[in-house]
């Protein structure tokens, strides 16, 4: 009686993971359907990107669509990016408009760029982990000064050269830290389990390469062209 007891249960588990597993396949399935995989050759299409939604759907609102400026001047699209809001038609012909500071970024000539503290940098690494370098404006201070009256030394702001990565789960910016990349990889136990065998330093020389291999595992899919 045991015996047949324990044949049903087993049963009943193996009945288990066979449907758990085909609902992480019809998922994956799901998730892919209409897209195709990310390659350099992919065309991302041109306008400027007012959610990080409007990216993954490949969707920008068009630069025909935008009525700030004239589009004849040569400067138009620099100094569209200098205006406080951008004015355009919406999907009904309705005036609207969109504060710049609060884009995602935009495309332009086939070029992505993010919107990075009130700059736009270009992106020139994409995947689901994605790569750019930007500047960052920082203050400086010497600290105490014994020779000073006030004790003090000024401080000053200088800029500086970030390197960042793109989650494009959800088009969120971090910056490309040891930490935060061990994060990124704790979704894939191969690559986390090889990454924390090596030491700091080489982890530390070894971060982009990493990169790259998560992203080859890890596919980026957009919507077909």
């Amino acid at each position: 009686m045991r015996n047949s007891f324990t044949i049903i249960k087993k049963f009943f588990i193996a009945i288990q993971v066979i449907f758990l597993f085909n609902v992480i396949v019809c998922n994956a399935q799901t998730d892919t359907i209409g897209k195709e995989r990310y390659t350099p050759a992919y065309k991302i299409k041109d306008g400027i990107f007012i959610s990080f939604e409007q990216v993954l759907l490949n969707k920008p609102l068009s630069f025909e669509r935008i009525t700030t400026g004239n589009k004849n001047d040569d400067n138009w699209f620099s100094n569209l990016l200098k205006t406080e809001k951008i004015s355009f038609l919406d999907d009904y012909g309705i005036q609207q408009f969109v504060y710049t500071k609060q884009l995602w970024g935009y495309c332009r000539k086939g070029a992505l760029y993010v919107n990075y503290i009130s700059d736009f940098y270009r992106i020139p690494y994409i995947g689901k982990l994605s790569h750019y370098v930007a500047t960052q404006t920082v203050r400086v201070d010497n600290g105490y000064d014994p020779y000073n009256r006030q004790g003090m030394t000024p401080t000053y702001e200088t800029n500086t050269i970030v390197q960042n990565i793109i989650d494009f789960e959800n088009g969120k910016t971090f910056p490309f830290k040891l930490e935060i990349v061990q994060t990124f990889l704790s979704k894939d136990s191969l690559l986390f389990n090889e990454f924390n065998a090596l030491k700091k330093n080489k982890k530390k020389q070894m971060m982009f390469l990493y990169i790259r291999r998560y992203n080859e595992r890890n596919p980026l899919y957009l919507p077909k062209q």
